[in-house]
């Protein structure tokens, strides 16, 4: 009997397919009723899934995005502890006084302002955390675009200082609320001998003669003699965000000239290079094992889990698409609508939200986040008839460039995004014998997944693409 013989009862029948949940005509909703010359049907179809963690999540802060350090520590009850620290360089700003070689320091301070963002337990607790130079420089931001992941360290210099602090994350949520609009921070002093160097420098460029006694007061030079500082969470219950474009956060090099105090020199760390560094001891949790970058990963609980900041990302396959039985009896199928559905998402408390929007980016063979590095990849891009980006993110139906957007549902604590065009590219890849990206990431892009450390978490068997479809029905069948 042929494929549609049973159009009339409404049902599609296709023997020993166990890969779709339904596959039901649904003609009122896309308007065919009036022509029996097509069959509209859907399919449910659940997608297989793991976790990877990824080796490329950047953190390091580059023109027209968040520009934020994190620091702090909290222990996730699923995922591990997440610590997280930033490495950043600094430069003066202003111009330096007279006689400065008379100078007496009288102590160094290291100020961070806090921006909006924070994560983990709503009480006011201490939090610490420790300073330290560090030993190699990092790039020349006028040379080069620094770009620094999330797992990148580098050796660690002389310790600078520690530091106990509170601040409230309450107050912060004022902020985030608008009902504030006060800049928070925090200030620590460092080790006197660290500031003592700078001072130094300072006093030798300010009666400059030399172009070595002039280092103070030249970028690339400053940078190669002070590497930059490191500060790292050392224990506490959240995770802070600090913003390194606030003039107030800073080194300041406090002083008395002449037996005077005189305006401290300061030295910030806006548009230069600086990065975080976010990293998770899972011993003990529900993704202890998920060590290796870009392997494929199943955690005991059968959960599925997006982690900012840490990179652990959620794959899925379309495969059960592209070999579903069914379309072995299809000679031609238009795609109507495709939708990407996740359910039963695990709600979180208010301290520890989760992503609320997502893209689907493309894996490579690999499992790494595909990009467009040859010219190969360059064919293979266009050969998607403009349903992926550059970096091979899946583009929504309008083709105007932008992202397929994931997007929670609070109220039915679910994700979803069409991506009907997309599927369709793969379906006529399946019949022209093109290559097939199956495989993708579900990327979370609200908050920043390398400026946050939001984390959410689902089960793997509430994963399924819907997708509604027309075929030509065939006159002949009995």
């Amino acid at each position: 009997m042929n494929l549609w013989a049973r159009k009339k009862a409404g049902h599609l029948l296709i023997a020993g397919a166990l890969l779709f949940l339904s596959c039901e005509e649904d003609i009122t909703l896309l308007g065919y009723k009036a022509d029996d010359r097509f069959g509209v049907y859907y399919w449910d179809i659940p997608l297989e899934s793991s976790l990877l963690l990824i080796d490329s999540l950047r953190t390091s802060n580059i023109s027209q995005e968040t520009h934020r350090f994190l620091v702090g520590q909290y222990t996730d009850d699923q995922l591990g502890v997440v610590n997280a620290g930033f490495y950043t360089q600094y430069y003066r700003i202003g111009t330096l006084p007279d006689s400065l070689d008379l100078a007496v320091l009288d102590s160094v301070t290291l100020t961070l302002a806090f921006d909006n963002y924070y994560y983990g337990s709503l009480d006011d607790t201490p939090q610490e955390i420790a300073v330290y130079e560090l030993e190699e420089a990092l790039v020349n931001v006028l040379n080069e675009n620094p770009l620094y992941y999330n797992n990148t360290t580098k050796p660690l210099g002389s310790l600078l200082g520690t530091h106990t602090f509170n601040q409230d994350p309450e107050l912060l949520q004022d902020v985030v609320d608008g009902v504030s609009d006060t800049t928070y921070t925090t200030r620590m002093h460092l080790d006197m001998a660290f500031g003592q160097r700078l001072l130094d420098a300072a006093a030798r460029a300010s009666n400059a003669s030399t172009v070595e006694d002039s280092l103070y007061l030249k970028y690339d030079q400053f940078i190669k003699l002070f590497n930059g500082i490191v500060v790292q969470g050392v224990q506490g219950d959240k995770i802070y965000g600090i913003s390194p474009t606030d003039n107030l956060s800073r080194i300041e090099l406090h002083y008395t000239l002449k037996g005077r105090k005189r305006t401290p020199l300061q030295l910030t760390f806006g548009n230069l290079a600086g990065y975080s560094v976010v990293l998770s001891d899972k011993t003990g949790s529900d993704v202890e094992g998920l060590d290796n970058l870009n392997q494929n990963f199943e955690p005991a609980s059968g959960n599925r889990y997006l982690q900012n900041g840490v990179g652990i990302l959620t794959k899925i396959s379309l495969d059960n698409f592209i070999n579903h039985p069914g379309l072995d009896t299809i000679s031609t199928m238009i795609i109507n609508s495709a939708e990407l559905r996740i359910g039963n998402v695990a709600t979180q408390p208010e301290e520890t939200p989760i992503p609320t929007n997502a893209i689907l980016r493309i894996l490579d063979d690999n499992n790494r986040l595909r990009q467009t590095r040859t010219a190969a990849d360059t064919t293979l891009l266009t050969d998607y008839n403009r349903t992926l980006n550059t970096a091979f993110v899946v583009l929504d139906d309008f083709q105007q460039g932008d992202q397929v957007i994931l997007s929670y549902n609070k109220e039915e604590k679910t994700y979803n995004a069409f991506m009907t065009l997309f599927v369709q590219e793969l379906y006529k890849k399946r019949v022209s014998g093109g290559t097939l990206l199956t495989n993708l990431a579900i990327f979370p892009v609200t908050p920043p997944a390398g400026k946050s450390v939001n984390r959410v978490s689902f089960p793997a068997d509430n994963i399924s693409l819907r997708v509604y479809f027309t075929v030509p029905v065939d006159r002949q069948a009995d």
